[in-house]
């Protein structure tokens, strides 16, 4: 059983780390997705920011040719740069396939003409995309090409909500071939770029190779993805809980259900010699009395049966007392409560076993403190409950008993104390000695006789009349058992 929770907890704990593994590999995945989703955002603000020209409006367009080889634009754009451009026909460049495919042009001649479909229209396009490039070349470095200070942060910030990425994050424009930082978004961040995971080149479709890049890191990307897992984690542990919750609770049963039976083992022990010892009495008085020698001699009949009867008795409070506990047990009987001054109802009960005390050589004393006397009680049931703790203070004492009762007022409460000189109690039976059928080890030595029921009996009497029974012990140096009651 250890060994199989062990592999559960075990199985849980792989399955974790396997989930975080997979979280961040995911996590890095989309990031380079947005990333690359960004430069190519940019790469297209940038050709908007450049100037679409409509296909329909011819006049936005003005080409003057110099020569067969030379000609100059005015495209009517936005950007002057573009604007008045002479290019050389052995110019045209095809890297400017990207741009032209992302202008939507009808170029006119100087007369305003429709140019003819075919070689001078692909020819024209061409044009254009050179156009772009010398656009760019004209640009400079990249970082002068966008706006670095909110735009870029919001289009970062877009493209990772629409992939539920909602993290804080630094990020920066790295050039490789300068080796410094061109552009960062927080002063504070760490400027060294090994602790940046994520990187992407800036305008990756320039005709020359670009040397910066957008470097990216979270701020806390661990706390990020332990919080996306924070379900998984929470039902994992509470399912690990749970399993754990049962193995203790199932060993605990077994542990008790494998004490139950010592204790119900030893009850049954207890029991067979405790009826065992009468019954053989009464058999050898009984043979004894029908023994010729003996029916003749009044006086030896006599004091065999006062033998049996005693004997007979026993059993009968054995059982008496076995039964009185179940019905305990069961709560199958009735308190019948009066009002009882506690001070005289305690010197009404000390003469029951005031002789056994003393035929031991010991003393029973009382020093009665209480402000108030009047409580209700059972004096049936409590009675018995109380000689029983006087008989155990009694029995259990290797020395001549000394027994005190003693009654106090303290909040409100009536506190009756029954304190001894006896061998005491170990720690370890403290917690038990009400359990019903418990005995200390001393008991099943059988040099003091009973079945463990007695203590139970008296924490259930105590309890139905809504009290509280307590003990304090330590082994040689006596017992003090402790009843609080309510005061009427």
């Amino acid at each position: 059983m250890c060994l199989a929770l062990f592999g559960i907890v075990l199985f849980q704990i792989n399955w974790l780390t396997k989930a975080v593994t997979l979280k961040k590999e995911e996590l890095r995945k989309d990031i380079n997705f947005v990333l690359n989703n960004v430069v190519r955002e940019l790469e297209n603000q940038e050709t908007e920011k450049i100037g679409t020209i409509n296909l329909l409006d011819t006049s936005n367009i003005r080409l003057s040719i110099i020569n067969t080889e030379t000609y100059i634009y005015n495209l009517g754009a936005k950007n002057s740069l573009i604007n008045n451009v002479r290019l050389i026909k052995s110019n045209v460049s095809s890297h400017s396939n990207y741009y032209s495919k992302n202008l939507k042009m009808n170029l006119v001649d100087s007369n305003l003409q429709p140019l003819k479909t075919g070689e001078n229209v692909d020819f024209l396009n061409a044009v254009v995309g050179d156009i772009m490039l010398q656009y760019i070349q004209k640009g400079g470095a990249a970082i002068t090409r966008i706006d670095t200070s909110a735009s870029l942060k919001k289009t970062i910030e877009s493209a990772l909500n629409k992939n539920g990425i909602t993290a804080e994050f630094n990020f920066g424009i790295y050039d490789t071939l300068a080796h410094q930082w061109t552009y960062v978004s927080d002063q504070t961040m760490s400027k060294s770029p090994a602790d940046f995971s994520y990187q992407v080149q800036l305008f990756p479709n320039d005709f020359n190779p670009n040397s910066e890049f957008i470097k990216f890191q979270f701020k806390e990307e661990n706390n990020y993805v332990y919080q996306s897992l924070l379900i998984q984690f929470l039902f994992s542990f509470l399912f690990v809980l749970i399993i754990i919750g049962i193995f203790f609770t199932t060993v605990k049963t077994i542990y008790n259900q494998k004490k139950l039976s010592d204790i119900k083992n030893d009850f049954v022990n207890n029991m067979t010699h405790e009826l065992k010892t009468p019954i053989a009495t009464i058999s050898l008085a009984a043979d004894t009395i029908i023994n010729d020698a003996i029916v003749c001699n009044p006086e030896k009949v006599k004091q065999y049966i006062r033998v049996i009867k005693q004997e007979n008795k026993r059993m009968n409070e054995h059982m008496e007392n076995i039964l009185k506990s179940a019905l305990v047990e069961k709560k199958e009987f009735e308190i019948q409560s009066t009002r009882t001054n506690i001070h005289e109802f305690i010197e009404d009960t000390i003469p029951h076993i005031r002789l056994q005390v003393e035929s031991k050589g010991g003393k029973i004393s009382t020093d009665f403190k209480a402000s108030k006397v009047d409580v209700l009680l059972d004096t049936f049931h409590f009675k018995n409950a109380l000689l029983n703790l006087l008989e155990n203070a009694t029995k259990y004492s290797t020395s001549p008993p000394i027994i005190k009762i003693e009654t106090y007022t303290k909040d409100d409460k009536l506190i009756l104390e029954i304190s001894d000189n006896g061998i005491g109690i170990s720690r370890e039976d403290l917690s038990r000695i009400f359990e019903k059928f418990y005995r200390v080890s001393t008991g099943n030595i059988h040099n003091v006789k009973g079945f463990g029921l007695g203590l139970s009996y008296v924490k259930s009497i105590v309890e139905a009349h809504q009290g509280k029974i307590t003990v304090q012990s330590e082994l040689g140096k006596g017992s003090t058992f402790q009843i609080k009651l309510n005061y009427i």
